[in-house]
């Protein structure tokens, strides 16, 4: 059979598939004669002497007959006698099995394709539909020995399929599929092999369900591409089983399920299907079954699924999945696969030579290996050689190249990577400083749900960063990030809901995502959280409540929690008081470090000592803190009124 397959992801998928032109299917029809059923078999072989000569060959009828039994035994010179016999007093049926004899030329007989096509055409005129069908499949394999075309294909076909005949209509599928001999049209195929998968015919069950999930000729619909590969697969055909498995394994099409995904790869791989082998393995290293996963993965790399199970191999090793870790086996592997000229193993190559695993460390050469990958499209060799050339590691900086390879990286659609390139743009790390630019790739991740991403679009809608301020679009994002646990998100929700900003003003609710937000472990929520239980306007006031929330806040590191903290122990303990002041000030907190001068200048929690007031002072005066000021002023005037 012609296996048709188009790229998906980091795979092969299947395509329609078609018989391939010198494929019989099934046994031709026994004679269905009233004469031949009345006559039994037994009785006509035990004639068989008398039959040596052709004078005394027995009637068309048992002729065809005795060519059947001839040919179901194996007997291809008896079976051509018969059914030549039959053939020259006009059966079709023999005259259809004779041109099948001569097109497949073994068993004693000599393969003659004009005599094969002179058979097919004797039984096809007399409108016999087997024959129109293998007519068309020879023309289709041996059209240009024949001289003839896929048109003339097409046109035996279409009349074995006005018969009926659903192996015709089938390969008629296959035609308007591929575009031979008919112009190409999807959707003519779909009806041609929806019509015969209604018969039962396994291989267009198959096609249908293909059909179905990419959209090829008619609507996708996953749902009815898993009910015709399952009515396929259930008739055991191991490439439906394959794509069924595979259905349920990645979850992106029908909800993953990784028991009747292994149920599906694991039939299909023990029919010798190489790709079902080798994502079996995949699957069983998935579930940590790593002793099942090995068997399966060498299965398929010794059956010839090259290079992915070599690869799948390597990382065996050099992960240690199941195995001790032996990087001169996975260097074996990658190896293996990298001389084929595979991206993924170049890339693997390029690492192990980059942190000297198992061979020494050789920057030159990872970054050959890295570009080899890169310019085959491998987006972590191009994320890799971006850094590379963004830090200078092993090579000179080079920014143009740095920037072309992050884009490069961020263009397979990877909504990490895009992030990622979206604040470089935003910060110029490595890439020209570009807002417009960050503001793209952060939506193009946004869109496919990253929410780190869709966080980030919330801020910069909110500050107006490479966009206009819009604070209701800011609240779009910063929901949908918030609903997907973003606690960042979340915490900026219950601040616009406190104060009314780009949506009604809602207290309670602002103070709902605030405690959701802080109960996540936000720093800037717990913060305000503390502060909603210190002023009592939302909740009743519980300062117990609101030491709890700014000291997690404090020890997240939240300078102005700190600086609350020790506001609210300066009378019942100054010395802890102090002890946050000063954790404050020292993260630049000016009101911190106002404060903190005073507690030096007073002797709060500390001895008395003025230089260090003077100190915090100047620090706190740096960041235009007035009353800093009001105060290096008041100690410098005082000595000279003495």
């Amino acid at each position: 059979m012609l296996r048709l397959r188009t790229k998906l992801r980091s795979h092969k998928r299947f395509r329609p598939l078609q018989l391939s032109a010198n494929k019989r299917v099934g046994i031709l029809y026994i004679p269905s004669y009233t004469a031949s059923r009345s006559i039994s078999l037994k009785n006509i072989l035990a004639k068989k002497p008398k039959y040596e000569k052709v004078e005394n060959l027995p009637d068309v009828v048992l002729s065809l007959k005795l060519g059947s039994h001839y040919s179901l035994t194996g007997d291809k010179e008896s079976s051509l006698k018969f059914f030549k016999n039959s053939a020259e007093k006009g059966c079709a049926e023999a005259q259809c099995h004779l041109g099948y004899l001569y097109q497949d030329g073994n068993g004693g007989i000599d393969q003659d394709l004009d005599k094969a096509e002179m058979w097919f055409k004797k039984s096809a005129e007399q409108g016999f539909s087997d024959a129109q069908y293998y007519l068309g499949n020879l023309y289709l394999k041996f059209g240009k020995e024949l001289d003839a075309t896929d048109e003339d294909a097409v046109k035996f076909f279409t009349e074995a399929a006005e018969q009926k005949n659903m192996k015709a209509l089938f390969q008629l599928g296959g035609c308007y599929f591929s575009g031979r001999g008919v112009e190409e049209n999807p959707k003519k195929a779909v009806e041609c092999w929806r019509e015969v998968s209604e018969s039962g015919h396994a291989l267009a069950q198959f096609n249908l369900g293909v059909a179905y999930r990419d959209g090829t000729g008619i609507e996708t619909d996953v749902e009815k591409a898993q009910y015709w590969f399952r009515l396929s697969a259930e008739q055991g055909n191991e490439t439906a089983q394959f794509c069924l498995g595979e259905l349920y394994y990645d979850g992106h099409a029908v909800e993953s399920d990784l028991s009747e995904a292994q149920k599906w790869f694991t039939l299909s791989a023990e029919q010798g299907f190489t790709e079902a082998q080798h994502y079996l393995g995949m699957l069983l290293r998935d579930i940590k079954d790593y002793e099942e996963s090995l068997k399966w993965l060498l299965k398929a790399e010794e059956n010839g699924f090259f290079p992915q199970s070599t690869i799948a191999l390597g990382q065996v090793y050099l992960y240690g999945f199941g195995v001790p870790e032996d990087m001169e086996k996975a260097f074996n592997y990658f190896q293996k696969a990298a001389e084929s000229g595979d991206n993924n193993a170049q890339f693997y190559l390029g690492n192990m030579y980059s942190t000297g695993s198992y061979v020494e460390k050789n920057l030159e050469e990872a970054i050959r290996l890295f570009t080899l990958s890169a310019k085959s499209g491998n987006e972590h060799a191009q994320k890799n050689l971006a850094m590379m050339y963004q830090q200078g590691v092993g090579i000179e900086i080079d920014t143009e190249e740095s920037e072309k390879w992050y884009l490069l990286a961020a263009e397979h659609g990877d909504p990490q990577l895009q992030y990622h390139l979206g604040c470089k743009y935003l910060v110029g790390d490595g890439v020209t400083e570009d807002n417009e630019e960050a503001v793209k790739w952060f939506k193009l991740s946004a869109v496919q749900g990253l929410t780190e991403a869709q966080n980030q679009m919330g801020i910069v809608y909110e500050k107006g960063i490479g966009v206009n301020q819009d604070y209701q679009k800011a609240y779009k994002w910063y929901m949908k990030a918030a609903d997907k646990g973003n606690a960042i998100s979340q915490s900026k929700l219950g601040e616009m809901y406190h104060t009314g900003t780009g949506v009604m003003e809602d207290k309670e609710e602002g103070f709902k995502w605030t405690k959701i937000s802080a109960e996540n472990g936000n720093e800037t929520a717990q913060y305000n959280l503390g502060k909603y239980y210190l002023e009592g306007e939302i909740v009743e006031a519980d300062e117990d409540e609101a030491k709890k929330w700014l000291m997690l806040a404090a020890e997240h590191g939240h300078d102005v929690a700190m600086h609350t903290l020790g506001m609210l122990y300066l009378e019942e303990d100054p010395y802890e008081a102090k002890k946050w002041m000063k954790m404050s000030a020292e993260d630049g907190n000016s009101n911190a470090q106002y404060e903190l001068g005073i507690m030096y200048f007073e002797g709060l929690g500390c001895n008395q000592d003025t230089e260090k007031a003077k100190q915090w002072w100047i620090k706190a005066a740096e960041q235009n803190e007035l009353r800093a000021k009001d105060k290096l002023e008041e100690i410098t005037e005082e000595p000279n009124k003495n």
